[in-house]
């Protein structure tokens, strides 16, 4: 496992699962559980559902049948970690199942264990809460203090997911990097390509888009020897979300629809290729396709349930809202900007409240609303205040320019344009010099006169 020959090791914990039989009982009771254990943990990072939840349920019907509740627990808690992919439901009953069944065990790993379940669920479900990082962090500890290297890399997964909803972008993505490292040490297949994840995510966010390319790169290849297709189809896809937040919407398109092309998906990867090709054809003007994308079953029907996450039902909200702002309907755009306000506002998350207030300050901005506009663009800022989030504050400063040259404060426009500009220009600068994305997002039309810069020019330092 520490050298990355899953497959091989999957095959000699196969075998090794056999050869209990011919051991005395005593000696079989003991190794069985482990064995099966370890065999489910190498199948996830090989993601092989399949293997995987037969190892969890084998494990799970060992310990009813031989009162090893501590074993049920770890087998339940495992199996939710592998249907979280294409089981919400049960994926959430499984946890639940895990989490009670700690209860009944004086085992403080195994209870922590559950404890990042529940937090998982109340991320997943509801948003991030700031009270949930300092228990987050108590799990890390704990982990580390016992060596127990794969509950710890699956602590920092979980402490890194709570900082990058936090909009704690450093944190999340030196915190991810962690975890890529712990991981890897231990042959984790499955959380080193989570951490991986979660660290785009974070850079992306961040707008240093060329450590998020060189990361995601570092993922791909982490992935291939493995197949891992759902890690590799989630950053494929945050590579489609670099190409549209530099403008280059046919490039991220084509790289969505590509994506999409893929047999197997699991559900979350599917519905990331979907988003990212619906807000590809939101910025190509292709309004009816984009429409049909966020409306499509696998989006619209999942976000009536537990099938999509907090985060995706944010993202539906505001690509519908950018949707009917595109078609001059600024009621329903408004409707959708003040739904996503509303479920912003239930949680710890400073993203999602900036974004709610910038829509609506551009909707207002749109209908003449000019006073509606700046108390809107005031919220937006006050969201993201401490928060380091270039590509949410670029477009305050934008939208911002716009209403106060309607206002007649030319002055204070130009310093709104100023600030936009030179967030752009970081943006860009964050790219090596010769990326294909540089100079395209630099020349695009959308962007405000004063960030165009000669082919090749690029500041230093």
């Amino acid at each position: 496992m520490r050298r990355w020959a899953h497959q091989e090791a999957a095959a000699r914990l196969t075998r090794a699962v056999a050869l209990v039989a011919h051991l005395p009982a005593a000696d079989a009771a003991a190794a069985y559980p482990l064995l099966l254990d370890q065999l489910g943990r190498v199948r996830r990072g090989l993601g092989d559902l399949p293997g995987t939840l037969q190892a969890c349920e084998t494990l799970a019907t060992c310990a009813r049948d031989h009162s090893e509740i501590g074993w049920e627990a770890s087998a339940a808690l495992h199996r939710a970690t592998v249907l979280a992919w294409v089981d919400s439901k049960g994926s959430r009953a499984a946890s639940m199942e895990g989490m009670a069944l700690s209860e009944r065990v004086d085992d403080p790993l195994l209870r922590a264990n559950a404890q990042g379940h529940g937090a998982y669920w109340q991320l997943r479900l509801q948003g991030a809460r700031i009270a949930d990082v300092p228990m987050a962090e108590a799990i890390v500890a704990a982990a580390r203090s016992a060596g127990d290297h794969d509950l710890l890399a699956q602590s920092v997964v979980m402490l890194a997911l709570l900082q990058l909803a936090l909009s704690d972008l450093q944190a999340a993505a030196r915190t991810a990097a962690r975890g890529i490292e712990i991981a890897r040490d231990v042959g984790n297949a499955y959380m080193c390509l989570w951490s991986y994840h979660v660290r785009v995510g974070a850079l992306l966010q961040l707008g240093d888009w060329g450590m998020a390319v060189a990361a995601i790169d570092e993922g791909l290849r982490a992935a291939a020897p493995i197949d891992h297709r759902h890690f590799s189809s989630l950053l494929r896809s945050e590579v489609a979300a670099l190409h549209g937040e530099a403008l280059d919407f046919a490039g991220a398109a084509a790289i969505a629809r590509e994506e999409l092309l893929q047999e197997g998906l699991t559900d979350s990867a599917r519905q990331g290729a979907m988003f990212e090709l619906a807000f590809a054809l939101l910025g190509l003007g292709n309004l009816d396709e984009a429409f049909a994308t966020f409306t499509a079953p696998q989006l619209a029907t999942a976000a009536e349930g537990p099938a999509m996450p907090w985060s995706g039902r944010l993202r539906l909200r505001q690509g519908l809202a950018r949707l009917w702002l595109a078609r001059g309907n600024l009621d329903r755009a408004r409707g959708e900007a003040e739904a996503l306000q509303a479920l912003a506002a239930t949680t710890d998350e400073p993203k999602p409240r900036a974004e709610s207030a910038w829509l609506l300050a551009d909707i207002a901005l749109h209908g003449g609303q000019l006073s509606d506009a700046e108390g809107h663009l005031h919220a937006a800022r006050a969201a993201i205040q401490a928060r380091e989030l270039p590509l949410v504050e670029w477009r305050i400063g934008a939208t911002a320019a716009r209403v106060y040259e309607r206002q007649r404060r030319r002055a204070d426009a130009q310093a709104a344009r100023q600030r936009s500009i030179a967030l752009v220009n970081q943006l860009a600068d964050s790219l090596p010099p010769a990326h294909e994305l540089r100079h395209s997002f630099l020349t695009h039309a959308a962007l405000p006169e004063g960030t165009k810069r000669p082919r090749g020019q690029h500041r230093h330092g």
